[in-house]
């Protein structure tokens, strides 16, 4: 999955639900179907320094944000190299140009270009904005 929970040093990929508490304050994170991460809190939480009314908010596909509950502090981060979507009719690789087969899983920028994953995994910098590929090694 695209977004990863960070406390401290510690990295946890958002694969379905991640809890995280201390100090009696709990912050829990769901990956929704279309990507985004929903989290939920019963104390007072701030998201990038703004109240979050409810306690019940989103971190959208392609943006990452801090949340703070108490002492508690939580990165949300996003990796656009890692996320995958379901290829649509008349797709083509943003990398070689090829078609992509729909109904399969291809690899996709926050940009929305989509590409095989192993040509996703061979490049160093998406073609169609530029974002550095994370998985690559120069």
């Amino acid at each position: 999955m695209p977004h990863e929970i960070c406390v401290a040093s510690e990295r946890r990929p958002l694969d379905d639900v991640v809890q995280v508490a201390h100090d009696g304050v709990l912050l829990r994170f769901h990956a929704s179907s279309n990507g985004d991460a929903v989290f939920v809190s019963a104390s007072d939480l701030l998201r990038d320094g703004v109240p979050v009314i409810g306690g019940l908010g989103t971190v959208a596909w392609g943006q990452g944000a801090r949340l703070r509950a108490g002492r508690l502090s939580v990165e949300v981060v996003w990796h656009a190299a890692s996320q995958r979507h379901g290829v649509g009719k008349d797709a083509r690789c943003a990398v070689c140009f090829g078609a992509l087969v729909a109904g399969d899983l291809a690899a996709a920028c926050v940009c929305a270009a989509l590409s095989h994953e192993d040509c996703a995994r061979a490049r160093f910098n998406c073609s169609g904005c530029g974002a550095p590929n994370e998985e690559a090694t120069p």
